[in-house]
């Protein structure tokens, strides 16, 4: 599925599916704005690809990815859900469409997938980002709780080992 969307006063933004995201340098790049703590960017997009996880971009006229997401569909007990595990725009590029267009690609393939909520979840000081997504409709359902676990792994550092706990 591909889409194009404009923001008033901006040029259009191409969306696609990305296929091999682990070896797209600008996917990786993308990311780090993202998530700067995790040092292999690619294997964490190889192993969530491995669990089920597609990516998705959205690409300016010269072809720059100037967002991305990572999403999938999951069935849980609130009902099955289309969650984004990751969405971010390129700071040189933000105000241009590239969320929204995101957003709204997300929205119609999880209502065409019979998912009955779009759900993510954002880091508590992304101001800019709670501010975008609050414009974008979404509200605010649920906080996330974590607490780190001694000897944890990576979800890419399990996969490449080969030791999965199925239980």
């Amino acid at each position: 599925m591909e889409a194009t969307a404009a923001r008033a006063g901006s040029s259009p933004v191409q969306v696609r599916e990305l296929e091999h995201p682990e070896a797209d340098d600008q996917v990786v790049a993308l990311l780090a704005h993202l998530r700067p703590d995790t040092a292999d960017r690619a294997g964490a997009v190889a192993a969530s690809v491995a669990q089920g996880v597609r990516y998705l971009g959205a690409f300016d006229e010269a072809g720059r990815l100037a967002g991305l997401a990572g999403w999938r569909v999951m069935s849980t007990t609130r009902g099955r859900v289309l969650y984004v595990d990751d969405l971010v725009s390129d700071p040189r590029m933000r105000r241009r469409g590239a969320g929204r267009a995101l957003l709204a690609w997300l929205e119609r393939a999880g209502a065409a997938r019979g998912c009955r909520t779009l759900e993510l979840d954002s880091g508590v000081t992304r101001n800019d980002a709670h501010r975008f997504y609050a414009q974008a409709g979404l509200s605010i359902s649920a906080f996330h709780f974590s607490r780190p676990l001694a000897g944890g792994w990576g979800i890419f550092e399990i996969e490449r080992s080969g030791e999965h706990d199925r239980r």
